[in-house]
């Protein structure tokens, strides 16, 4: 296991990029992200804003036309022919149309996050059987579904708790092409058995709408062209630096605010 170090993992990775230092560069030098928008349609677009602040050049919500929407927010009926990566799960209120959600993920070789309801649908399992990039980013109850699913292992929440190393490191054993980033206090980030702790998340993360733009940021990396591993791994533990370095009162953090933050790492 190996803990996250701000100044090596984070700092080091961010400045490295082998796109941010580009002069002759333009908006879709720094990648387009492709986000699924579903009923609740805040969370996607918390995850928009999410990726757009994290560097990604173009972002673009797909589904039915949203209410409101940023000005920097695009949307769309259909997968723009340039998109890079594909976030989905946030927002979604089941039923839907799997079929059609099917075709959107796979039909394609773009790398996924996948979040939330899509935890809880079998769909998972077709999504992992694609053997595409992927990257899971599940609580503890989202995890026990996609244990279920995936596993045919019956886990509760409580006994995730109790072991989270070895849930998240046999998990990510059984299928070494996804990276699963297991979210709560101490953030476990497991690929292929390996196991990377993130120590620095705070209490005031614990809001509606905070795993919607850190799925976001995962995305805005990958568009970027960062790995899998490296994009959960600088993308969670940037989520958590934000928090830290939030100077009001600590119930107060909105998913806005880590926005906002993220200027200022």
């Amino acid at each position: 296991m190996k803990h996250l170090a701000p100044t090596f993992c984070f700092v080091k990775a961010i400045s490295n990029s082998h796109f941010a230092s580009k002069k002759n560069s333009n908006k879709g030098t720094f990648g387009h992200v492709a986000i699924v928008q579903g009923a609740k349609e805040g969370a996607a677009r918390l995850a928009g804003m999410g990726a757009f602040h994290f560097g990604a050049g173009l972002v673009t919500l797909l589904g039915e036309k949203p209410k409101k929407l940023p000005i920097y927010l695009m949307h769309s009926d259909t997968l723009p022919k340039n998109a890079n990566v594909i976030v989905a799960g946030m927002g979604l209120e089941m039923p839907f149309d799997d079929a059609a959600l099917k075709t959107l993920l796979l039909s394609n070789t773009l790398p996924l996050v996948i979040d939330a309801s899509l935890s809880h649908h079998p769909l998972i399992n077709d999504i992992i059987a694609s053997k595409k990039p992927v990257v899971l980013t599940p609580h503890p109850k989202e995890f026990s579904a996609i244990l279920e699913l995936t596993c045919k292992e019956k886990i509760s929440v409580e006994m995730i708790q109790a072991n989270r190393f070895k849930h998240a490191k046999h998990f990510s054993l059984a299928f070494p092409h996804v990276v699963l980033v297991l979210k709560g206090a101490n953030t476990i980030i497991a690929h292929k058995g390996e196991l990377f702790i993130n120590t620095y998340g705070t209490p005031s993360l614990a809001k509606g709408g905070s795993g919607d733009v850190m799925s976001g940021m995962i995305g805005a990396l990958l568009a970027q062209g960062y790995t899998p591993k490296d994009a959960a791994i600088s993308a969670s533990l940037a989520h958590a630096l934000v928090s830290r370095k939030f100077t009001c009162n600590n119930f107060a953090l909105t998913p806005m605010d880590i926005c906002k933050g993220l200027k200022w790492l």
